[in-house]
Order: C-alpha cells, then sequence, then structure tokens
C-alpha cells in the first residue's frame, strides 16, 4: 500500500468480514473489508472519482436512509448512522481510485 493509501491509525484496528475471510481496517476509517483489500492489493492509478460525483453519491444515500425511515424500513439509529457517513463522505473522498475498483488501467474512465 502506497504511502498515501495508509490509513493514520488514530485507536487500533477493527476485523471486518467479508466472503473472503476477516481483514483488520483502521478504526478511524469508514470503509469495510473490501476496500481495505483494494488498498492493500490494488495499489496503482490515482485518478479520483470527480468531487461532484462523490457528493452527488453521499446526497443519494442521504435522500435514501431518510426516505427508509420515513417508510418504516429503517430505524431512526441505523439512518442517523447512514447519513452520519453519507455526509463525511460528502465532505471527504474515498481513497480507492476507480482504476483500481474497475481493475483494468486500460478500461478505467478519464476523469471529468
Amino acid at each position: 500500500m502506497s504511502d498515501s493509501a495508509k490509513p493514520a491509525s488514530v485507536s487500533g484496528t477493527r476485523l471486518e468480514t467479508d466472503s473472503l475471510g476477516t481483514v483488520e481496517v483502521d478504526r478511524a476509517q469508514l470503509w469495510g473489508a473490501q476496500t481495505q483489500r483494494a488498498l492493500e492489493h490494488f495499489d496503482f492509478g490515482s485518478d479520483q472519482f470527480p468531487r461532484g460525483f462523490i457528493e452527488a453519491f453521499a446526497l443519494v444515500k442521504k435522500a435514501a436512509a431518510l426516505s427508509h425511515r420515513a417508510l418504516g424500513k429503517l430505524s431512526e439509529e441505523q439512518a442517523g448512522l447512514i447519513v452520519q457517513v453519507a455526509m463525511k463522505y460528502w465532505q471527504d473522498s474515498t481513497p480507492i481510485s476507480f482504476r483500481s475498483v474497475r481493475g483494468s488501467r486500460e478500461a478505467a474512465p478519464r476523469p471529468i
């Protein structure tokens, strides 16, 4: 993992699990096992999603959480946590280059 992709440890790590098993993730980060694996195994490319895309995606997540809360599909606590994370992503950015997400450097879309 490159130095820029290494999360700064604040209070240790937590264990996240997916279909591949368990992986350690820095407690200060909001991502899970699959993002951590991508950071560790696909350390190439530096193209990030355009800022407007991330902001729009975060607002869609927030709206969905609030709608599902209103419909009784999410508890107040669940919706609040989703909104909190969405707004953090709205302020920050995901650490993974979209080239590594797509799995191919040549097939990556060009940033806007």
